[in-house]
């Protein structure tokens, strides 16, 4: 074949590799598959705590890889609208405007609510034990207090800056329980429940998962909720 020859296919080529690869970035998710669709949680957050924005965006970015790595794939959005009312913040109480659309949300998958809580107070005030840094309410409401998780990374490192990564762990942790249930504790893990200083050390590292047992019954969870809730 001619050196021309061989240029002219070549640049053929090209042009066919940069037209698919464009098709697909026209697609985007229209192009996954609906099992893609199905594993996707998006994750309404409200920030009664007002952990700053760039802590919490680490957090989020480290419970997203938590649970990429379980084949899940987390969408963040920020909900806390100025019209919420008060019975937000009771924590023991289900907050009542739940079912409101105070925050634009995404399609596909599954949507659960988590709720940032404030003054270690309102945690003895409420009856919890105090080293508490969270609970999970029925299917789809998680809520974290984040002055226990203050605790916790400055327990692990002395350094505040190591927060975002604890709140993370805790976010997957609780988000955990919805998918899983109030009883899916485990020896190790993302769902262990004694979060002694050589578990936190590992979470810093970022060496704590969900187990792939616990990944594929999240997925099958998720998948299950989607198929209940598509008219």
């Amino acid at each position: 074949m001619s050196g021309k020859a061989e240029r002219a296919r070549a640049h053929r080529a090209w042009v066919n590799c940069t037209c698919v690869l464009a098709v697909a970035m026209l697609l985007g998710d229209c192009a996954l598959p609906a099992e893609e669709h199905a594993s996707i949680v998006t994750v309404r957050v409200y920030n009664y705590a007002k952990v700053p924005r760039s802590f919490l965006r680490g957090a989020e970015r480290e419970a997203g890889r938590i649970f990429t790595a379980a084949g899940l794939h987390t969408i963040w959005v920020d909900c806390l609208g100025p019209h919420i009312g008060a019975q937000w913040v009771s924590i023991s109480a289900r907050p009542a405007t739940w079912t409101e659309r105070d925050c634009q949300e995404p399609a596909g998958g599954v949507t659960v609510g988590l709720r940032l809580l404030g003054p270690a107070a309102a945690i003895r005030r409420a009856g919890f034990a105090e080293d508490l840094a969270g609970f999970a309410t029925g299917r789809d409401l998680a809520s974290i207090f984040y002055r226990r998780v203050e605790d916790l990374a400055w327990g692990a490192d002395k350094d505040e800056n190591e927060t975002p990564l604890i709140l993370g762990n805790v976010m997957a942790h609780e988000l955990g329980h919805l998918l899983l249930g109030t009883n899916s504790h485990s020896p190790s893990g993302i769902m262990c429940a004694n979060w002694d200083e050589d578990y936190l050390r590992q979470a810093l590292r970022g060496h704590q998962f969900f187990s792939p047992e616990q990944s594929a019954l999240m997925r099958a969870a998720v998948l299950r909720w989607q198929t209940e809730t598509t008219p």
